[in-house]
């Protein structure tokens, strides 16, 4: 048989208002669907296999109803058991945990939560890069490591482990005095859990996925490694000129990767103390400067090609995300700025940055 749909969207009847939803905003897409949402065919079990069998992509609309679903259930099963794993597309439509069979079922099928990834930013353009093969669906993402380190184009950097729960954010009471007129009134979020940067993107990370980088002040990113190159000359050679003349035009890239010679060179050890102390630390994901300059659609960008190189599957916080995430989530201690109520110990800011951005951790 010749497939007929796009996509099969299974689901729990009792969530029929919002599988809807999602039918109709794929239909509008352009993507066709199997929708049963009346289906009266004699023959309901042979119409099902035909069109799991024959959809190109099998959409499992996952929540505390489908678990525990009469039909849903079988619907997945099948579709794990005839269908490559690529065209299977779990999208849980809320926040309920998975009975541990349905989690075996789907234990190396990477997940979406509609409260994370939209239906018009997440779903839809996920679907359409499977239909089209411009698209590898992602490994599953663990959610126990505390930090997850990620390597892209050369450069690593970190995201950290946000616990999920419920918060109040905005015009809290310790923000009531400097909140703006949106942040009112204060209200509570209920978030799953999830990864955040640990550090703003930085320019070496930003150059090795994007290609370019276009930051008002990249010169300072390059300044800090031809000065560790220079301490290292005057050490090794006794020459700091020659030095500072060679790597002048060295890219962020390559001076990072001198950086990281460092370590195992011939540096005395008072002055090899000096260098890790103010320029070692580069190497890592802090030390370098933020990127800045972007548009939102270069941002968005960022997060497709970072997505691809590293098949996992990013995307910009959501401002509740953001919000949640430097307040501390589930271990705030209900500071007026994140980490601190003194802003000048947690901050970069007008008062303090002399008119510059500094490197992310200092």
């Amino acid at each position: 048989m010749d497939t007929k749909y796009d996509v099969f969207i299974s689901y729990s009847r009792k969530d029929s208002k919002t599988a809807k939803e999602i039918f109709e905003a794929l239909s509008n897409a352009s993507i066709s669907c199997f929708f049963d949402e009346k289906l009266n065919n004699p023959d309901v079990w042979e119409v099902l296999v035909n069109e799991i069998e024959n959809c190109k992509v099998f959409l499992y609309l996952g929540s505390k109803n489908t678990a525990s679903a009469r039909i849903t259930p079988k619907e997945l099963a099948y579709a794990i058991n005839h269908k490559d794993r690529s065209c299977i597309y779990p999208y849980f439509i809320d926040d309920y945990t998975l009975p541990k069979v349905h989690e075996f079922l789907l234990a190396d099928i990477n997940w979406r939560k509609m409260s994370t990834h939209p239906i018009d930013t997440g779903l839809i353009p996920d679907l359409k890069g499977i239909l089209s093969g411009d698209y590898s669906q992602p490994n599953p993402s663990p959610l126990k490591d505390e930090v997850l380190q990620v390597a892209a184009g050369g450069q690593v950097f970190e995201m950290v482990r946000v616990e999920g729960g419920s918060l109040t954010i905005g015009a809290t009471i310790e923000q009531m005095d400097y909140a703006e007129s949106n942040e009112h009134p204060a209200h509570t979020v209920i978030l799953p859990t999830y990864y955040i940067g640990r550090f703003p993107v930085t320019q070496n990370i930003w150059e090795a996925v994007m290609g370019y980088n276009k930051s008002h002040y990249a010169k300072k990113e390059g300044y800090l490694a031809s000065m560790t190159l220079a301490l290292q000359s005057e050490v090794e050679h006794g020459d700091i000129n020659d030095s500072v003349n060679k790597i002048l035009n060295m890219t962020i890239k390559d001076a990072a990767t001198e950086v990281g010679k460092l370590a195992k060179g011939k540096a005395k050890s008072l002055l090899k103390s000096k260098l890790e102390k103010r320029f070692l630390h580069i190497t890592d994901n802090k030390g370098h400067y933020p990127a800045e300059r972007l548009t939102h659609d270069e941002a968005l960008e960022f997060v497709r090609r970072l997505s691809q190189m590293t098949n996992i599957q990013f995307a910009l916080p959501t401002e509740d995300e953001w919000e949640y995430a430097a307040r501390g989530g589930q271990k705030s201690q209900g500071f007026r700025y994140a980490g601190n109520n003194n802003l000048e110990k947690v901050a970069w800011y007008k008062n303090n940055s002399e008119g510059s951005t500094h490197p992310v951790g200092e």
